[in-house]
């Protein structure tokens, strides 16, 4: 070893020097920068993790929320199809209520122009009859008064007359 200090022209007093000065210099770089930048590099690391778990967490929470989204979604479809299909039984039913309705006021319109006409023709008949007894009447007045019957058959002519004057009215 002696030999070694010698060739290389190690003086123990130096060595013992540089030894000393190497571990002050450590340990004050070990107190001043390592364990400063230790904490700060330690301290970034847990904001990075933390980040990285809340990133995590916001992706599971976005994937959960857009499920929900779409669960809501596919809720809604199905509400509003329900809604729909009710609007439109009610629609049918209202159409068939309607129809019927219109169907009954038809039948009634129907019914009132029947008793109308019913009355008129009524009404016609009872003025034919009047006017057919009245022709009669006159004609049989105008046979009586132009030709000379016999009393007999003057009195078998009235009472023709009378007969269907009877069955006019």
């Amino acid at each position: 070893m002696e030999e070694l200090i010698k060739a290389f022209h190690l003086d123990g007093k130096i060595l013992l020097a540089q030894i000393v000065n190497f571990s002050i210099l450590f340990f004050l770089f070990y107190k001043l920068a390592y364990k400063p930048i230790l904490a700060k590099m330690t301290s970034r690391t847990e904001k990075i993790e933390k980040g990285l778990r809340d990133a995590t967490e916001a992706a599971k929470l976005l994937e959960e929320s857009n499920q929900e989204r779409e669960e809501k979604i596919l809720a809604a479809k199905k509400e509003a199809g329900e809604i729909l299909e009710k609007a439109r039984v009610l629609a049918e039913k209202n159409r068939k209520n309607l129809a019927e309705k219109t169907q009954q006021e038809a039948q009634k319109i129907v019914q009132q122009a029947k008793e109308q006409i019913a009355g008129e023709k009524e009404k016609v008949l009872a003025q034919i009859k009047a006017e057919a007894a009245g022709l009669i009447e006159l004609s049989l007045v105008k046979i009586l008064n132009e030709k000379s019957l016999k009393e007999s058959d003057r009195a078998l002519v009235e009472k023709a007359a009378q007969e269907i004057n009877q069955k006019i009215n």
